[in-house]
C-alpha cells in the first residue's frame, strides 16, 4: 500500500491538516505537542483495519475525520 496524501480534521491536537507525500522520503518534524505522533498513529491505524483505534478526538470538536489516498 502506498499513501499519497493524508487529511486530518479534529484528531489529537490537529484541528486541520493536509499532507501530500512524495515518492522517495518524507520527514515529519516540529515542536513537542504539535501532532507528529498523531500523524504516525493515523498511518499505522490505516494498516491495522479492523483493530480498535486508540486515537482521541479533539475535545471541542464533535467528530474527527481522516482521509487517506
Amino acid at each position: 500500500m502506498k499513501i499519497n496524501s493524508l487529511t486530518i480534521d479534529g484528531i489529537g491536537g490537529i484541528k486541520h491538516l493536509d499532507l501530500k507525500f512524495n515518492d522517495k522520503m518524507n520527514v515529519i518534524c516540529g515542536a513537542n505537542g504539535i501532532g507528529k505522533s498523531t500523524i504516525l498513529n493515523i498511518i499505522a491505524d490505516a494498516f491495522n483495519a479492523g483493530i480498535s483505534s486508540n486515537l482521541k478526538k479533539m475535545l471541542y470538536l464533535q467528530k474527527g475525520n481522516i482521509s487517506l489516498k
